[in-house]
């Protein structure tokens, strides 16, 4: 039973109970135009968003699909953890890698956006 949960890490937080209806229920799905070679909104190719329900013991997902070509990441979530391409790992630990190169500062429990602080005090100088 165990050797399964090794090798299919999405399925490991539905099989354990962790996706719950309450948190389903909060959970907000991003929608977008999945437009291919689409570059009006940010000057190069934006990042096409798909959204797959959870599906049995398989966690729901986001698929990631390049702009302007096929190439592919999926991310399964849950309550407790996230896999990004394969990886799995606790929200904090994602939270503490990918915040900083989103350029986005943890100040307890408040979230800032240091591109936004960059952009102001250029505007006073």
């Amino acid at each position: 039973m165990l050797a399964g949960l090794f090798t299919e890490p999405r399925i490991m937080f539905a099989k354990f109970g962790i996706v719950t209806k309450e948190w389903k229920n909060n959970m907000k799905v991003l929608r977008r135009r999945n437009r291919f070679y689409d570059t009006r909104r940010f000057g190069q190719p934006e990042i096409r968003v798909y959204h797959k329900k959870a599906k049995g013991k398989r966690c729901p997902r986001y698929l990631l699909k390049c702009g302007c070509c096929e190439e592919r990441l999926e991310i399964y979530y849950a309550a407790d953890g996230l896999e990004i391409g394969g990886v799995n790992g606790a929200l904090e630990d994602w939270r503490e890698i990918l915040l900083p190169l989103l350029l986005i500062e943890r100040k307890g429990k408040r979230l800032s956006d240091k591109t936004q602080m960059a952009r102001s005090r250029k505007a006073t100088l």
